[in-house]
């Protein structure tokens, strides 16, 4: 479902309103006194006309300025339109000043067909909480959302966008647009300029990627924003082999992406400023993934992980460091079982060496022996079948922080 929200100001800033020939981007004029019924008719000349309206405004907001909906879309009913209006009028000049609830729901049962789509008419408190409950109430998990922000009071619509980034991680509701009618950018003509905040609204989008990406380094997220499938196939097969830890097989993809990714800042003439940063991080954090070869490479990568509390990619990714280094600086050969033999004694060995790192009271050998445990308790979750037992670090993150610096410490003394 798409939806357009917009909101209603006051009563008295409504009937100042007077007919604005509005000028979209391509072109088209549309005069209304209402920026959201032009709107809503630029919308549908360009085969984009939403399912639902949402309109938002406080008891006493203007609400009797909807009749332009009608007069606008449906001119047919517009006289239906003025003797809906006439009572709101004057209940909103009342003392009471206020819409009366009733007459609001008339309106959506009364007009919804006539306009061809969804009307729900929202009374809520010109405050946080209280447009964070009316969206959240009203959207629907996965929703498409363009947020007009042109009427009302100043702060609803910023309180708007504000929780519409966070309903994008509470239901999935994603923001597809921003419109804007601006009455101080006039041409010659008189024409106000009507801005879709394109740029904006696919930042806002894109932002739920962009913490992944800084939080887990999660390339993947990234593929929809560049509007290229080619560079968005790139990133999803890098993700994929990142997360099962197959780094040399995840070279070729991850190079790929870095390619099209530096095209976007050098050779893309249409690329903005955003989509140039955008881009520009995405590359930095496909470059920082890869971290070398060999244990140094997983050296590297166990550091990242450690420092965002990965734990279980560290642990995982610590062990093998150490066994891989033992291999390296020995040169050992042999089938897998020999390998890990011949590396396990060596590591010993030199965790018996003199001035070998140890943690408090724990020595060089009882920490590895610790950590080769933690390994498979990682990779067997839950005890295993085995039930082997799980060691007492993984009861406190400081001693698996402990533990996993002492393991990069014992890695550069190898030797």
């Amino acid at each position: 479902m798409t939806t357009l929200i917009t909101f209603i100001g006051r009563t008295e800033a409504n009937r100042g309103y007077r007919f604005t020939p509005y000028r979209f981007d391509n072109g088209t004029t549309i005069e209304s006194k209402l920026f959201a019924a032009a709107a809503l008719m630029w919308l549908q000349q360009t085969n984009r006309k939403p399912s639902r309206l949402i309109v938002i405004g406080t008891p006493s907001s203007g609400w009797d300025v909807l009749m332009e909906l009608v007069e606008r879309l449906a001119p047919h009913l517009a006289d239906q339109a003025l003797e809906w209006a006439l009572p709101v009028s004057e209940a909103l000049s009342s003392p009471a000043r206020a819409a009366p609830e009733q007459s609001l729901r008339d309106f959506e049962s009364r007009f919804s067909e006539a306009l061809g789509l969804r009307i729900e008419l929202v009374i809520a408190p010109n405050e946080g909480d209280g447009i964070f409950a009316a969206l959240h109430d009203k959207l629907q998990a996965n929703e498409q959302v363009a947020l007009d922000v042109t009427h009302s009071f100043r702060s609803m619509p910023i309180h708007a966008l504000v929780a519409l980034g966070a309903l994008r991680w509470l239901k999935g509701v994603e923001l597809s647009d921003i419109l804007y009618g601006s009455l101080d950018e006039r041409d010659a003509s008189g024409g106000a300029a009507a801005r879709s905040l394109g740029e904006t609204a696919r930042l806002a989008k894109a932002t739920p990627a962009l913490a992944q990406l800084a939080l887990a380094d999660d390339v993947g997220g990234m593929a929809d924003t560049f509007g290229s499938q080619e560079l968005g196939n790139r990133l999803v097969e890098t993700q994929r082999l990142e997360s099962l830890m197959q780094f040399s097989k995840a070279a070729g993809p991850r190079g790929q992406a870095i390619g099209l990714l530096r095209r976007i800042g050098a050779t893309d003439s249409g690329a903005g400023p955003i989509k140039r940063t955008v881009a520009k991080r995405v590359c930095d954090t496909l470059s920082a993934l890869n971290a070398g070869s060999g244990s140094n490479g997983l050296r590297n990568r166990t550091e990242r992980a450690l420092a965002r509390d990965d734990f279980m990619r560290a642990v995982g990714m610590a062990n093998e460091m150490l066994l891989l280094k033992a291999i390296e600086l020995r040169h050992f050969t042999g089938s897998y079982d020999q390998l890990n033999g011949l590396s396990r004694d060596e590591i010993y060995r030199q965790a018996d060496l003199p001035g070998a790192p140890c943690t408090g009271r724990f020595t060089a050998r009882d920490n590895f022996t610790t950590l080769n445990y933690l390994r498979n308790a990682v990779m067997h979750p839950d005890g295993g079948i085995a039930d082997k037992g799980v060691p007492r670090v993984v009861n406190s993150a400081d001693d698996m922080r402990s533990l996993l610096a002492w393991s990069l410490s014992f890695y550069d003394f190898l030797t």
